[in-house]
């Protein structure tokens, strides 16, 4: 019974013989606290170690790094508009203009007009907002750029004020503006159609 123990005792020890002399220090892959091949005891009293103050991220798939925008692969982003469109003009007894815009020789341009008189061969005002009122007849801080009995009128943008520029009707000097409207006189002209 002596020598079946010794000899069992023998196996063991060669096996373990064996194992230690494959064990490589250099080697990562293994536990460096427990370097020996088998699941590690169990340490009592020491923390277990801190995960990253961070989330690890996890590589993209394919070459293709996502937009900020799920599901487009190359965002573009909205371009801001080349110029501001003229508003309408809010005050008593005007009317919307209505505004066509183009382009031309990389200048903008605005055609504005407005819609027919009610009052058969009477003037119509196209009013643009100013700190003053020109004429003295029309509709206070605001100045009159065309009138007639179908009126229209060109302004041109200008980039660097952010306004549209216009030579006003009496006085013929440059006006800047951003709000527009039409207002109606009511006195009919003389001119026969």
């Amino acid at each position: 019974m002596k020598s079946l123990f010794l000899f069992g005792a023998c196996i063991v020890l060669t096996v373990a013989h064996k194992s230690s002399d494959s064990y490589d220090p250099e080697d990562s892959s293994d536990s460096e606290q427990y370097p020996y091949p088998g699941p590690a005891p169990p340490t009592y009293g020491e923390p277990a170690p801190a995960p990253a103050p961070w989330p690890v991220p996890k590589p993209y798939p394919g070459s293709q790094v996502p937009g900020p925008y799920p599901g487009i692969p190359n965002p573009e982003y909205p371009k801001a508009p080349e110029f501001k469109k003229l508003k309408t003009l809010h005050a008593k007894d005007v009317v919307k203009a209505s505004v066509k815009y183009y382009k031309h020789d990389n200048k903008h341009i605005a055609i504005i007009s407005c819609p027919e008189n009610p009052v058969l061969g009477s003037y119509t005002w196209i009013l643009a907002d100013s700190r003053e009122t020109i004429p003295s007849f029309g509709v206070p801080e605001t100045v009159a750029l065309a009138g007639g009995v179908n009126v229209e009128f060109v302004a041109t943008y200008v980039q660097h004020h952010g306004k549209w520029e216009g030579r006003d009707f009496t006085d013929d000097e440059k006006q800047k503006f951003r709000r527009v409207g039409c207002y109606y006189g009511s006195t009919p002209s003389h001119i026969k159609n």
